[in-house]
């Protein structure tokens, strides 16, 4: 709970002390930008069963929302506001209890600080909730409803080095 009441602090709403919000990003392909902005989102099980719960996941961190969700040239980030009250702080040993379920018991949303199943890949793709000790390397979110999701921003990357896998944001 500490890492996320550290990010979500700066964004309080003074007069909605209790609603948390935080600056997000949700990695996706191209062909489901017109789907997101006329319906909404949807959850992620209708691809994956959903590792943290079966919801819309967005990460605090750009680069890992576009690596392991936008995956590939025609990957776009959305730049979202995700609001929650009471977000469930999820470690290692949640996942059976978790894993393509709805949100746990009262929680609105499930906070993922998590690690590369693989540390010494750069590239890595699937990532694990930080066990005891663990210090962690990005976040996600997972929340239930999609009210509670609000996008903000469309962002296309293009490729500008094949060797080096830089990118630059087309907005």
């Amino acid at each position: 709970m500490k890492i996320f009441n550290e990010i979500s602090k700066p964004y309080i709403d003074k007069a909605y002390p209790a609603v948390k919000l935080l600056p997000t990003w949700h990695g996706t392909q191209k062909n489901k930008i017109d789907s997101i902005f006329t319906i909404g989102y949807s959850s992620l099980t209708l691809w994956d069963p959903g590792f943290f719960g079966r919801g819309i996941y967005s990460a605090y961190e750009a680069e890992y929302s576009y690596r392991v969700y936008g995956k590939g040239p025609d990957g776009v980030l959305i730049f979202n506001w995700v609001a929650c009250y009471s977000p469930l702080p999820v470690v290692h040993d949640d996942m059976d209890r978790l894993r393509g379920k709805a949100n746990y018991e009262n929680y609105d949303a499930h906070f993922i600080p998590v690690v590369p199943q693989d540390p010494d890949n750069p590239y890595e793709n699937t990532y694990w909730p930080r066990k005891p000790g663990d210090n962690y390397v990005y976040n996600e979110i997972v929340v239930f409803e999609t009210a509670a999701c609000l996008p903000r921003y469309l962002v296309e990357l293009k490729q500008k080095d094949s060797k080096t896998k830089i990118y630059s944001l087309n907005l």
